[in-house]
């Protein structure tokens, strides 16, 4: 119960900044309950009217009639423009907020969840929260109104059908509703299965080119088959459980409506109450019924709310990087303006790095950096060699503050004076991580990653300083042109210069290059290492690299073995420690 308020409560926190538009959407709503009733008043007194003969009353109370319609319909317009606009603003906030959150939050932690779920937990469960708020909650209210309204109404004019009416109904809501705690599991697997199988079909979609090689499209397509099996059992579970609810509501509605029917029958053969009379009991107790139905129905709704609202706060609950900003980033801030700089160096300042008694472990029974302490020089240029496992990436995550240490610090150092590395201090590093980086986009707006004020000289001088003008060039769009998902229409090669060209923009004082050279032919590689060596800015190098030509240009060497870090002194011993660390 306790978990449920306080999923409530963040609810409701969300509409903070749209309480003004939920309070107007709410009054229309009233409102439109209040004409409702009003509107069945009249119609009474309108056949009445006409049956007499009065037509001066029956001409007056048509355009009372009238001027309700009328109003119902203004009040509906002006409601739903107001709903929609309230509800597309409100999702893009709760989404901006939690997307900004999923950024700022601890790599560690955040690479815990798929991709697949996160993108779920940001379309359709923020989509779910939002319509709550807008549409749901100011709903309930307009219901309890028309219900409240159309119970005096009818209470005054013939009791007994207004008790027959709010006994009947209430009980059989009731008893549909018999199995609500089982519903919000149900919701919640739902989802879930949902968020798996929409998973699965991005990394299907993402790695089409393995499946196709490795001939797996049938074992995929099985695989896809069994997730949507369960997706589908549970959708029937769910689908279960509301049809019997309904069931007993609507027939709860039909003996309700079947009894004021007996009941006009006998009235008015006995010509005690008049046309006017029945027809308006039959809109009163339309008007109760429909709340009570509707307010039943939103259980779902809100079951479902609360299942993807404990979804969003379990984003919320990731622990965020230090210094970073809560909410959302201040409009027209890159990501690189998410740190303060306070901490940090000036960008063109020569840095020495520092690793201190540096201990670190992914599992705490199983420590993979063992004691690590070097420098190096601001400058220099330096391989880091090793088996793959050895944790090599690991000392770049540690340096980027990616992951901390467990044991130890990690300094940068500028003039005799150092700071602990931090999320701020990526400023001052330009990075080519393994793999294909590449966006979706022009390949023009994929190297402004790099440094979004650079200017057009600035990206020629770092397309052609990493060979990528050569290919760029001979396109029919140059700069310009459309490149798909992972850069879907280049070769790996040529993604890969793209991505180191993008580094060398950014003109950061430390540059990190692991295996960046991986997919490059050797006279490729080598005009690119003699780039590197040729950076006007003289950044701090570090080369991870399974290649020995790579490390041609490497002042020093490190090996990384069991989690020890040993320097390999002599030049001639490079290639030999390269050829033992492949």
């Amino acid at each position: 119960m306790k978990n449920l308020v306080n999923t409530l409560k963040w609810i409701i926190s969300q509409s903070k900044g749209y309480k003004k538009y939920i309070a107007i959407v709410t009054v229309l709503g009233g409102l439109l309950s209040v004409c409702n009733v009003h509107r069945a008043v009249t119609s009474k007194r309108l056949i009445d009217s006409a049956i007499s003969g009065n037509n001066q009353q029956s001409a007056r109370y048509l355009a009372i009639l009238a001027v309700l319609i009328l109003s119902d319909i203004c009040f509906s317009s002006v409601n739903s423009l107001i709903s929609s606009r309230c509800q597309a603003k409100l999702t893009a906030d709760i989404q901006k907020k939690t997307y900004m959150h999923i950024l700022n939050s601890k790599w560690l932690d955040q690479s815990a969840y798929h991709s697949g779920s996160l993108s779920a937990r940001l379309s359709s469960d923020v989509d779910t929260v939002a319509h709550v708020i807008t549409y749901t909650f100011p709903g309930m209210f307009s219901l309890a109104t028309l219900l409240v309204s159309s119970f005096i109404t009818l209470l005054y004019m013939e009791p007994s059908v207004a008790i027959a009416a709010i006994t009947v109904s209430p009980a059989c809501i009731l008893f549909s509703k018999l199995y609500v705690s089982k519903l919000k599991n149900i919701y919640k697997s739902c989802q879930e299965a949902d968020a798996r199988c929409r998973s699965f079909i991005q990394e299907s979609m993402q790695n089409l080119l393995v499946l196709k090689t490795f001939c797996l499209e049938g074992k995929n397509y099985a695989g896809l088959a069994e997730l949507q099996e369960k997706k589908i059992s549970l959708t029937s579970r769910r689908s279960c459980i509301n049809t019997l609810s309904n069931l007993v509501l609507r027939t709860g509605s039909w003996s309700t409506f079947f009894i004021v029917f007996c009941w006009g029958a006998g009235n008015l053969s006995m010509g005690i109450k008049g046309f006017g009379t029945l027809t308006a009991l039959l809109q009163l107790m339309s008007s109760i019924q429909a709340p009570f139905y509707n307010l039943a129905s939103s259980v779902p709704e809100l079951v479902t709310a609360v299942g993807s609202s404990e979804r969003l706060m379990a984003l919320f609950d990731l622990p965020l990087e230090a210094n970073a900003p809560e909410g959302i980033a201040p409009e027209g801030s890159s990501l690189d303006d998410s740190f303060g700089s306070s901490d940090c160096f000036p960008e063109n300042a020569p840095i020495d790095i520092e690793f201190e008694n540096v201990c670190f472990s992914y599992k705490k029974e199983e420590e993979l950096l063992k004691n690590l302490s070097f420098t190096i020089k601001a400058g220099e240029i330096v391989g880091l060699i090793g088996s793959s496992g050895e944790g090599k990436t690991t000392i770049v995550r540690l340096l980027l503050s990616l992951v901390t240490p467990d044991k130890g610090q990690i300094y940068m150092r500028y003039k005799g004076r150092r700071i602990k590395v931090s999320p701020s201090s990526r400023r001052m590093v330009s990075y080519v991580p393994q793999g294909n980086t590449l966006f979706s986009g022009t390949i023009k707006s994929n190297l402004l990653y790099g440094d979004l004020n650079a200017t057009e000289p600035d990206i020629r001088r770092a397309a052609a300083s990493s060979f990528s003008a050569e290919f760029i060039e001979q396109l029919e769009n140059k700069y310009e042109t459309v490149i798909g998902e992972k850069g879907l229409g280049l070769s790996e090669g040529q993604a890969q210069r793209l991505a180191i060209a993008r580094a060398f923009l950014r003109k950061k004082p430390i540059l990190i290059l692991d295996e960046a050279t991986s997919s490059l032919d050797a006279e490729t590689e080598s005009r690119i290492l003699r780039s590197v060596q040729n950076l006007q800015h003289k950044p701090t190098c570090i080369i991870i690299t399974h290649r020995l030509s790579a490390l041609s240009i490497c002042d020093r060497v490190f090996k990384l073995e069991d989690g020890l870090l040993t320097e390999v002194l002599a030049k001639n011993r490079i290639l030999e420690a390269a050829a033992g660390g492949n």
